[in-house]
């Protein structure tokens, strides 16, 4: 029996108050208090008004009882739309900074690719109407174009795939060159098209660019299917490092992480103490594309906003937005590496060893910088660990590509 069903046969049956009740079943029975109690407790035996007579927000009430029966309110959230209590988990974000349950996204709401955000219908037909897109090429698709309808979760033949596998989402923004041909964005397509790894799509941010977002993948896909890409003539029409406006943008699946994984990047990526070695990582300091602030575990449960480091307003992903654009081999790598390695520090590290020096120390176990050659050699190039860059990295690749590297 559940404590709403204990609830009402007491009461009823009995002259003792649901609260002294409720203190009672707290000492006792905690295992059986379920969301939908919760929700009966807010809505039926809560005053709506304090005191002084001012309304109490469905917030402070489901605070309150969390308080009274020991529970972490962050676990539990409250539908903007319908107002009712869900799990944190199984709620989805509106206009960047609202909670809604999948049962009024699903009726309601439409994702939005140009805000990157879900929106209401009438307000996404709005956005479609108005939108002038000048970026007029066959092989570009627009800005809010789903890449999930051509493309699909990606591993490498024969990897071994477990329930929390890690899989990236890169959005590479490229810049044209001055002197590149008419027909620049058919072969980068094409780069990509066999098997399809890839789409080209438009961005507002970028001057004469577009950039290039990945299927899904894990860290052994991304290895094998970039590759015909870096090794074509027309990279050399595209540039990345050297322009002030082309980021590298690297989502990682949530079913990968747990909540508390989730705290720990944010915590490591927005610490001060940090700054100057992320920064180092990722190649700039990009305030007005990828804002750092203090953040704690608990931060893990909030929506960020869209220009954020760690951008948590996505359902499906958590998204690192510091990185610069990069074109040069190694340089990519070095970054996917980077992630893959930080999801993992993530997993096994404590909340209190989550400073750089720490992460370093990760890295210097045999049994990790195996896995990561390329972001290990760079470690031990720039002084950070001790030990010899791997022998199976080709370093002259580094060497003829530094003005994209740095």
């Amino acid at each position: 029996m559940t404590l709403l069903e204990q609830l009402r046969e007491k009461t009823r049956t009995s002259n003792q108050s649901w609260y002294d009740y409720l203190k009672e079943y707290k000492s006792e029975d905690m295992d059986n208090i379920e969301i939908e109690d919760i929700d009966y407790l807010m809505r039926n035996m809560t005053m709506s008004t304090n005191r002084l007579g001012n309304v109490i927000s469905n917030w402070n009430r489901l605070s309150r009882w969390c308080d009274f029966l020991g529970l972490e309110d962050y676990h539990y959230a409250i539908c903007d739309d319908c107002g009712s209590l869900e799990y944190q988990d199984d709620m989805a974000t509106a206009y960047d900074d609202m909670n809604i349950c999948r049962v009024c996204i699903d009726d309601n709401y439409t994702f939005s690719e140009y805000r990157d955000t879900y929106v209401t219908y009438d307000d996404h037909d709005e956005e479609n109407e108005h939108y002038e897109d000048d970026y007029d090429d066959e092989n570009v698709y627009r800005y809010d174009y789903n890449v999930m309808d051509i493309l699909d979760h990606t591993s490498a033949p024969n990897e071994r795939i477990l329930p929390d596998t890690a899989y990236y989402g890169v959005e590479l923004e490229v810049e044209k060159r001055n002197t590149a041909d008419s027909d620049t964005t058919y072969y980068v397509d094409q780069c990509f098209s066999n098997p399809r790894f890839a789409v080209l799509k438009s961005d507002g941010s970028l001057s004469n660019g577009f950039e290039i977002v990945s299927a899904p993948a894990t860290l052994q896909a991304h290895r094998l299917y970039w590759e015909k890409f870096f090794k074509s003539d027309v990279i050399k029409q595209l540039k990345g490092w050297n322009t002030d406006t082309a980021g590298l943008h690297i989502h990682i699946s949530r079913t990968a992480l747990r909540q508390l994984d989730i705290g720990k990047i944010l915590v490591f990526i927005n610490d001060t103490k940090n700054e100057s070695f992320i920064n180092h990582i990722a190649g700039r300091n990009a305030e007005s594309w990828a804002k750092k602030s203090p953040k704690k575990i608990m931060d893990c449960v909030q929506s960020s906003e869209k220009y954020s480091a760690v951008n948590t307003s996505h359902y499906h992903t958590i998204e690192l937005r510091i990185f610069k654009s990069n074109l040069a081999r190694l340089g990519f790598h070095r970054v996917l590496e980077f992630v893959d390695a930080l999801v993992h520090f993530a997993k096994q590290t404590s909340i209190s060893k989550l400073q750089y020096t720490d992460f370093i120390e990760y890295m210097e176990q045999p049994n990790v910088r195996s896995q990561y050659p390329i972001f290990y050699g760079w470690l031990t190039r720039k002084s950070y660990c001790v030990g010899k860059p791997s022998r199976k990295v080709d370093w002259s690749d580094e060497q003829n590509n530094l003005r994209e590297i740095a």
